[in-house]
């Protein structure tokens, strides 16, 4: 998840936007984000069925989705 938001905010962030990437670039390199989550998405909701249990993420936490480029401008 973390991996597929910071796609999304480099190719739509106007301070951290990909240099030189076209909107068609940016929308699919979101699309390939997105089949990368759902690929591991399945991949961990099979993975707890086998188990017969969901793990616990304790220290895990996603980082923060705010823009560093524009939180210093700020």
């Amino acid at each position: 998840m973390a991996a597929f938001e910071k796609t999304v905010h480099l190719s739509t962030c106007p301070a951290c936007r990909y240099p030189g990437v076209t909107i068609e670039e940016s929308e699919q390199r979101i699309a390939a984000a997105e089949n990368e989550k759902e690929r591991k998405r399945v991949v961990f909701r099979d993975l707890c069925n086998e188990l017969g249990y969901v793990p616990e993420g304790n220290g895990v936490a996603v980082p923060s989705l705010r823009c560093p480029l524009i939180d210093r401008s700020g």
